[in-house]
């Protein structure tokens, strides 16, 4: 699988971790947006898809 960096991150205390904005370009994830996030054991990586599954938004 090709790789790209988009740096690194620290795991904040509430065990968050922020998503860098360019990632999130290229994806094309926006604010509301429902992601898929697997862990593959061979590499030990996290992998984020976007889902499609409908985002759970509300409107106000």
């Amino acid at each position: 699988m090709p790789r790209v960096s988009f740096g690194s991150r620290v795991v904040q205390k509430l065990k968050r971790v922020s998503l860098n904005h360019n990632l999130l370009e290229n994806l094309q994830v926006k604010e509301g947006d429902t992601i898929d996030l697997y862990f593959d054991t061979e590499e030990e990586a996290i992998v984020i898809k976007k889902s499609n599954a409908k985002s759970a938004k509300t409107d106000k």
